[in-house]
């Protein structure tokens, strides 16, 4: 198992107490983040343990939309329009900022494998392995459509889209799965 690959009860823990601390925010705090209602039930399941994938570990949406804005711009570690016309900002946090549960399946051990499994997550069908694991992050994805509304928030490294079916071929997701634990 490599270095970063540490059992949930322990790091998951220390993640949670770093990331958890009463936050203060340096900015003004009438300066916000909109989401709509979609986009924060979305938002949402990278809060909640019963969906697989990435998940903060700060303690609700609003204290992680304020914590971005403390971080912008000076944190800001790339922004990028992508192929399908949507922008996104990767933030780097001081700190992890919870898990990110989407792995290689090159990762993966041959018990892990054994375990893959498709899953629904939201109104897709995904692929899922059962693991202990966990990969703590610093970094943060705000994804914008062309027309500059919010699409989701989620920590980890970039990541396109999911296709509408994981029968569909796609150059990351064949090679990336969701991990449950």
């Amino acid at each position: 198992m490599p270095d970063t690959d540490v059992p949930q009860n322990t790091e998951e823990t220390i993640i949670k107490k770093k990331a958890m601390k009463k936050y203060v925010s340096k900015r003004d705090t009438s300066v916000t983040i909109q989401l709509s209602d979609e986009v924060r039930e979305h938002v949402g399941t990278h809060f909640d343990k019963g969906q697989p994938g990435s998940k903060f570990a700060v303690a609700d949406i609003d204290t992680l939309l304020q914590m971005l804005l403390d971080l912008f711009p000076e944190k800001i570690k790339k922004a990028k329009p992508d192929d399908d016309g949507r922008k996104r900002l990767s933030f780097s946090f001081p700190f992890d900022i919870g898990t990110c549960n989407v792995v290689s399946v090159d990762r993966l051990s041959d018990q892990e494998n054994e375990t893959m499994h498709r899953m629904q997550r939201g109104t897709k069908v995904v692929r899922v392995v059962e693991s202990e694991r966990v990969f703590p992050t610093d970094e943060c994805q705000l994804v914008f459509s062309g027309d500059n509304n919010v699409i989701t928030i989620y920590p980890g490294e970039a990541a396109p889209p999911l296709p509408d079916s994981p029968d569909i071929a796609d150059p990351y997701w064949d090679k990336h799965v969701f991990i449950a634990g």
